[in-house]
């Protein structure tokens, strides 16, 4: 077969490619920008298992293998889909190829993407024709690419605390086949590298910049909140021409929509395009729960010292460990109206997805899914310990300090990226650190005092610190890589959801000091219903409020520091971590795991959506005669 390059210039496909145990084989010229081979005209006379050793090494030489297709990879929902676009059931090898184009969709080469054209698969089932392999032309090939699901993904915006889970699960959508688009607040998409976009497109994502009216902060000011939801409010026309520009550029429209809960406007969007909305909660089950029960009962909440006692798996809350921004319990007020409205929507979605996993908030999930509309996907983390949107530079350095540093020694620090503490409780900090003399790693923001002041510790700290080799000082690092470090041995947090999932995952126990949002009712579950992190409290054993609320003395830090590193004391603490890091690993990560399973649920009923036809390219929809003809009444047998 041959193909045509970009160049103009006629070069020869070997006519077979083969999957053999699975194993899928490109010729190398495809990942090399169609360069020409030498050995480009041999032709396989035989599958990879049955070649002499000389054979094998020269295939090996011109063929790449770009992945592994096992017989459970080519899972009921994709044979599903399949069948759903051919109304034939589908042999392994013909679901196979479908899903190797789907590898090859995102790819902006045509000429790479002929490839598709020419695959001819061999499996370890010798009595199945390989000529069962097709694609065919190329309005064939458009309705195929139509028949995938694409999502659009929309953020809370200008928070990286929400963007970076929703973009880690555009990425196990992506890996399940289904077409992505990302719509990055101008603020982030403004700060991302060329090299990163790349990432994200080799994965088969692509992402764009919206306009969102907002600046990059590196610090929360009192107007910022205000800001984030009217931007948010105000997102409908922006996404609706999105969409619209992403069918024209992609040859395929947007099919669902999956946004931040706090994203009220992709209702209407949804509403416009005859497509399904999927909320996205990327905090806790039990905060999902608290801010249903407080926006339904807030008359019965108004005194401070009540307590919300009646969600399962939750601790008994006062009124100051709420949510902040629900905290009036007036309706007329801004922001308990605003989360009055996303709340609303969110309820009525075909499908919740929450960033957490059965077994950590079993009772929780069960109590909000009365309509059998939740799915627990998490925990959803940076992809072998890398975090997506790394606005900062992650150091190298403070990994290569913790390879130095003895097991379960250090004590790593970091409040997020919006926390504010006072130059005084810093240095209390210090003094804490100093004089308990532990090892630690602290993330040191540019904009961490209140004001967005630099950070200043006490004279000679910093210095004294340095000689002694006691610690290190990063502006930021790859938070999970730093957890997954066999060197730390404790976690002095905010309390951030996406915190608190990376430390379950590693097993590292909790020294918690939140700041605000849900990072109060994080803590009392961390500390009181899981077991797996300690909290500063009062002369009469109450909870302290919330960090920048209350001055913490050095000797408190201290004494907590201890307790938390000095394993004798903590052992139980420790043994609760690493039960509920197995079941963090086996929720997402094992087959028969709680999250696992919802995932793939999830990925099936997009691919079963309803979608009221939205508009192509040109205006046209592909009919359920037309599908089913490109891919059974008109194949092309190579």
């Amino acid at each position: 077969m041959a193909v045509t390059t970009t160049a103009g210039m006629v070069k020869r496909w070997p006519t077979a490619t083969y999957i053999s145990s699975w194993n899928l084989y490109v010729p190398t010229c495809c990942c090399q920008g169609l360069n020409p081979h030498p050995r480009l005209e041999r032709r396989e006379a035989q599958p990879p298992g049955q070649r002499t050793e000389t054979e094998q090494q020269n295939f090996s030489q011109t063929h790449l293998c770009i992945g592994r297709i096992r017989d459970e990879t080519i899972s009921p929902y994709k044979l599903r889909c399949e069948s759903r676009l051919t109304r034939a059931s589908l042999t392994p090898p013909l679901s196979a190829c479908f899903y190797i184009f789907r590898l090859f969709d995102h790819v902006s080469s045509a000429s790479t993407r002929e490839l598709c054209n020419s695959l001819f698969l061999t499996s370890k089932y010798p009595n199945r024709a390989a000529s069962q392999v097709v694609m065919a032309n190329d309005k064939q090939r458009q309705i195929i690419r139509q028949s995938r699901p694409h999502v659009l993904a929309v953020s809370f915006a200008g928070l990286s605390g929400h963007l970076n889970p929703l973009t880690c699960l555009c990425l196990k959508l992506a890996e399940e086949g289904v077409a992505i688009t990302v719509a990055y607040p101008n603020s982030y998409f403004e700060r991302l590298k060329p090299a990163k976009i790349h990432v994200y497109a080799s994965a088969g994502i692509r992402v764009v910049g919206v306009r969102d009216g907002l600046a990059y902060q590196e610090y929360l000011s009192i107007d910022t909140p205000r800001q984030q939801c009217e931007a948010s409010i105000n997102m409908e026309e922006v996404l609706v021409e999105l969409a619209r520009t992403t069918a024209a550029e992609s040859d395929r429209p947007i099919t669902c929509i999956i946004c931040d809960v706090f994203v009220p406007s992709a209702a209407s969007v949804c509403e416009r395009l005859g497509i399904p909305e999927v909320a996205f909660w990327t905090q806790s089950a039990v905060s999902f729960a608290v801010h249903l029960f407080a926006i339904e009962n807030y008359v019965s909440l108004k005194d401070s010292e009540s307590a919300i006692s009646k969600i399962p798996g939750s601790p008994a809350l006062s009124l100051r460990e709420l949510p902040t921004f629900l905290q009036s319990l007036d309706p007329s007020e801004y922001y308990f109206a605003y989360l009055k409205k996303c709340f609303d929507i969110a309820i009525r979605c075909p499908r919740i997805l929450v960033n957490t996993f059965q077994e950590l908030e079993g009772a929780t999930l069960e109590s909000i899914n009365k309509n059998e509309n939740v799915y627990a996907v998490g925990p959803i983390l940076p992809e072998q310990g890398r975090s997506f949107i790394d606005l900062h530079s992650a150091t190298d350095e403070c990994l290569r300090w913790l390879d130095n540093q003895k097991p379960r020694s250090v004590l790593y620090i970091s409040f997020g990226s919006i926390a504010l503490v006072s130059e005084a409780q810093l240095a209390e900090i210090a003094a804490a650190l100093e004089s308990s003399q532990c090892v630690f790693l602290m993330v040191v923001r540019a904009a961490m005092i209140e004001g967005g002041e630099e950070a200043r510790f006490p004279v000679g700290f910093r210095e004294r610190v340095n000689d002694s080799d006691r610690g290190f000082f990063v502006e930021w690092a790859s938070q999970f890589q730093v957890l997954s470090h066999g060197s730390i041995g404790g976690f002095f947090t905010h309390c951030g959801w996406n915190s608190i999932l990376e430390g379950i995952r590693t097993g590292v126990p909790f020294l918690c000091w939140p700041y605000f949002a849900d990072q109060l009712q994080n803590c009392r579950c961390l500390v009181e219903v899981w077991g797996i992190g300690l909290e500063f409290k009062d002369d009469s054993g109450r909870p302290l409020p919330p960090m920048g609320a209350y001055f913490i003395t050095r000797h408190a830090i201290k004494e907590k520091i201890q307790e938390l590193m000095d394993p004798s004391s903590s052992s139980s603490l420790r043994e609760r971590c690493k039960q509920q890091r197995i079941g963090a690993v086996k929720a997402l990560l094992e087959e028969d795991g709680s999250s696992y399973a919802s995932l793939k649920s999830f990925v099936s009923w997009l691919y079963d959506a309803p979608v009221s036809k939205p508009i192509c390219l040109n205006g046209d929809h592909g009919s359920e005669k037309e599908i089913h003809e490109a891919t059974v009444g008109k194949q092309t047998v190579l």
